[in-house]
């Protein structure tokens, strides 16, 4: 039994669970889902009632290998999380998947009519209430995982580069990780419903390829994508500015 040695943390919509298959590659990774029989790659441990309910060898009891990890979109936004992963692991790496917000609010809400949570038109007035406050990264993260982690611990996944350039991206996060470099065939795949959960993760978990990130691209465009980079203008430059960069692929 270990705990992770690291966690991807967030967000939703940001090529995380592309990235869970894609670490699974490595050679010397495990991933950690909570479910095999469901398909399920999120774990919600920390800061849920599995926390208490189950406790942490049950958890551990899900890591292996020299190298181990999971992910669950949602913790990024409680601080809770990450008080407890303090206690408990307080030299775990955290990797915080970041997508162009206006891409990522689109792509939330289109999820939402897929499954049949939302039929309402996609309008400034809904991505306030319900989809905008998840796409300001940093001003979440202040308060949440950097509250109580030290920022070396803290890697950016920035999804419009992993789908352009994955291999090297993939790379530069095994170095974060003290991992080796691997190279391994990038495709793209344009996955359809999966009825089978069970043989869809195995199968999955089977491939020698990289998926390419963020597999369903969604565009909101004209005078509400303008009124929403407008939201977002000084929370991206926070962003920008406590990373040292641009994301030039957001200017747009």
């Amino acid at each position: 039994m270990k705990f992770p040695d690291f966690i991807i943390i967030g967000s939703a919509k940001c090529g995380t669970t592309p990235l869970w298959y894609n670490m699974d590659k490595h050679p010397d990774i495990t991933m950690g889902p909570r479910s095999a029989t469901r398909g399920k790659t999120e774990m919600y441990f920390w800061g849920t009632p599995n926390y208490t309910d189950k406790g942490v060898d049950w958890y551990k009891k899900k890591f292996n290998g020299k190298a181990s990890g999971e992910k669950t979109p949602n913790y990024f936004a409680r601080k809770i999380p990450f008080v407890q992963m303090k206690k408990h692991i307080p030299d775990v790496k955290l990797i915080m998947c970041v997508r162009h917000p206006a891409e990522r609010a689109y792509s939330n809400y289109k999820m939402n009519v897929k499954s049949g949570k939302i039929k309402a038109d996609f309008t400034y007035q809904l991505f306030s209430k319900r989809y905008a406050k998840e796409g300001r990264y940093i001003n979440i993260l202040k308060n949440t995982v950097l509250s109580v982690f030290d920022r070396s611990q803290l890697y950016f996944c920035i999804a419009e580069r992993m789908k352009k350039n994955t291999v090297e991206e993939m790379n530069k996060l095994y170095d974060f990780l003290n991992l080796k470099r691997v190279d391994i065939e990038r495709r793209v795949v344009i996955p359809g419903r999966e009825k089978n959960p069970t043989a869809f993760m195995k199968a999955r978990r089977s491939e020698t390829f990289y998926r390419v990130f963020d597999q369903y691209p969604e565009t909101v465009s004209g005078k509400l994508r303008k009124q929403i980079m407008n939201y977002y203008k000084d929370s991206n430059q926070t962003l920008f500015d406590f990373l040292g960069y641009e994301i030039k692929e957001w200017k747009v």
